[in-house]
């Protein structure tokens, strides 16, 4: 059997020695018809990859990695401290116009707007009833 390969390929190499030309253009041929299929097939992927690069490039605004890195870790240090710091209570009625603020049913913005309102005039009453109102002026002149 291995003999039989020695000799076939004996047989085609006495054959390529023969007509190199022909075979020289068959390789060459074969090759081209490969470098196409491939350039074909990884050029959108190098075009994508460009893509993505020049995206990267416009978002950092043509910062090194190491400023972009130092600018995250400075945002991220902003974030931890706003994270942790403590924070006062919301008033009631903070947080009902909060929640106005929020909802999209224009139904509840009425009767929100219409409660802060009362809420409003209820307070400024208070204030002129116990006498606070004048002292309040009194201090900020």
């Amino acid at each position: 059997m291995f003999e039989q390969f020695v000799q076939y390929a004996l047989g085609e190499i006495r054959l390529i020695a023969e007509a190199p030309l022909v075979f020289a253009a068959a390789v060459l041929f074969v090759g081209v018809i490969i470098w196409a299929a491939l350039r074909w097939r990884y050029s959108s992927i190098i075009e994508h990859r460009n893509n993505i690069i020049a995206l990267y490039k416009a978002r950092l605004n043509g910062a090194t990695p190491d400023q972009a890195k130092a600018k995250m870790d400075s945002l991220e240090g902003q974030v931890l401290s706003l994270k942790n710091r403590e924070w006062p209570k919301l008033t009631p009625a903070a947080v009902i116009l909060r929640g106005c603020l929020h909802h999209k049913d224009l139904m509840w913005f009425w009767f929100c707007h219409r409660t802060e309102i009362r809420s409003f005039w209820l307070a400024t009453s208070l204030m002129h009833s116990s006498g606070l109102a004048g002292k309040q002026s009194a201090r900020r002149a």
